[in-house]
């Protein structure tokens, strides 16, 4: 609720922002599966806004964000109290469960010899 009223977002907040954005994008670049994720939806009619510029022209598109841009995006996000949640997890072992101490692979396509070519 800070972030959206009493504490504007001022332009060095901005500017830090955008390198570190900048910055981890760069550095993800270098990964096939940021690149997997960077296209996803890409050809999707539910996305419409996601075409190939939002991968060519992601640098063009954050030097032009504007702290008017970034305050309507977290406007748009619902981060009042009302709005958010806290979930608590625990993990459990199922009954009778024997833990020899070996974590075992689980068994996937492509783990044999000759990878998932290979009939």
């Amino acid at each position: 609720e800070a972030m959206q009223t009493s504490n504007p977002i001022s332009p060095d907040n901005l500017e830090s922002a955008k390198r570190v954005v900048l910055n981890r994008h760069e550095g993800e670049l270098r990964t096939s599966q940021y690149w997997a994720t960077m296209m996803s939806g890409i050809q999707e009619e539910s996305v419409p806004l996601k075409g190939p510029l939002s991968v060519t022209d992601f640098h063009a598109v954050i030097e032009s964000m504007t702290t008017r841009d970034l305050q309507l995006t977290l406007d748009c996000m619902g981060l009042d109290d009302a709005e958010l949640y806290t979930a608590i997890g625990k993990t459990v072992q199922p009954e009778g469960l024997v833990d020899d101490g070996i974590v075992k692979a689980s068994p996937m396509a492509g783990m044999g010899r000759g990878g998932a070519l290979k009939g």
